[in-house]
């Protein structure tokens, strides 16, 4: 048993550390910054803010007021002090409303938000989503995808034989020296703690695919690389990083002639980015604008 738990702690030790550190700083703030029991519903709204409430929408539209025209803004039901959820986030356009911002954050959130919901619904007649559970879903969401992302570091960091230490040292510096740890507690909602998570993962399973040539790594490459254009279309500058993955022009020219060796694997890979980009023009078409 203890021999298992050391085993668990070395491979996992940089995501653990974060976590500590993380866990108790996300409360605190918390409780900083609501005041919980003691202040005003309306200073709740703080931690879903900014461009996160853009992202956030699509969650509100699609569960609580299933409308994607966004008519329920101005409506007393949406009981919020926030000025982003006043209409910021949507831009007419042919006489309609459209969400300006892409949903890959809030379906990434969304299993945490449906969790909440359902759990709210039980104890309430209705809800808008500000609500404190809601603020609190967010939160984990965020902790969870920047662990993940953690983990694919450090795989990733393994694979070029790089020690431990030095990886402990590269991710703490990552959280807590780069505004990534501003994101986690302050913004939770806003794309970057899930780009990062995303984008990891795709250099980890692309070095991983040069290295085995693995062709059912595509799939999983094609999930996350489509995924992460919801998030943010300008991740797919992350294509441009694969000649430093491989290492190699060498050896990025062989990972890119594996890949067309297998062309029902490249066609599914390709199929899938496809659907997965197609998802925000749904969303446009639910708004009446499909371009």
């Amino acid at each position: 048993m203890k021999r298992s738990f050391s085993a668990f702690f070395n491979r996992h030790n940089t995501a653990i550390f974060i976590l500590l550190i993380t866990v108790p700083t996300l409360i605190y703030d918390r409780i900083n910054r609501w005041g919980y029991m003691s202040k005003p519903d309306d200073i709740w709204t703080e931690t879903i803010n900014s461009d996160g409430c853009g992202y956030y929408e699509y969650l509100r539209a699609a569960f609580i007021f299933h409308d994607f025209n966004y008519d329920y803004v101005d409506s007393k039901e949406n009981r919020t002090n926030n000025s982003y959820v006043s209409g910021y986030f949507l831009s007419n356009v042919d006489g309609g409303k459209v969400n300006r911002y892409f949903a890959g954050t809030a379906i990434l959130v969304s299993p945490f938000f449906l969790i909440v919901l359902g759990i709210e619904n039980l104890f309430h007649a209705s809800v808008t989503g500000y609500e404190y559970p809601f603020q609190i879903a967010t939160s984990i969401a965020a902790l969870f995808y920047l662990i993940l992302g953690l983990i694919w570091l450090k795989k990733l960091l393994t694979l070029y034989k790089v020690k431990n230490i030095i990886t402990f040292i590269v991710s703490v510096a990552y959280v807590f020296g780069s505004n990534m740890f501003f994101y986690l507690t302050r913004s939770p909602m806003m794309s970057h703690v899930y780009s990062f998570s995303l984008l990891i993962g795709f250099m980890y399973y692309f070095k991983r695919y040069s290295l085995e040539k693995n062709p059912g790594l595509l799939i999983g490459l094609a999930v996350l690389f489509g995924i992460s254009l919801l998030v943010r279309p300008t991740n797919a500058m992350i294509i441009l990083v694969t000649p430093y993955i491989c290492g190699s022009w060498q050896s990025l020219k062989n990972t890119f002639l594996s890949i067309f060796k297998t062309p029902g694997y490249l066609v599914t890979s390709a199929v899938i980015v496809l659907l997965l980009v197609f998802v925000q023009l749904f969303f446009y078409y639910l708004s009446g604008l499909f371009f």
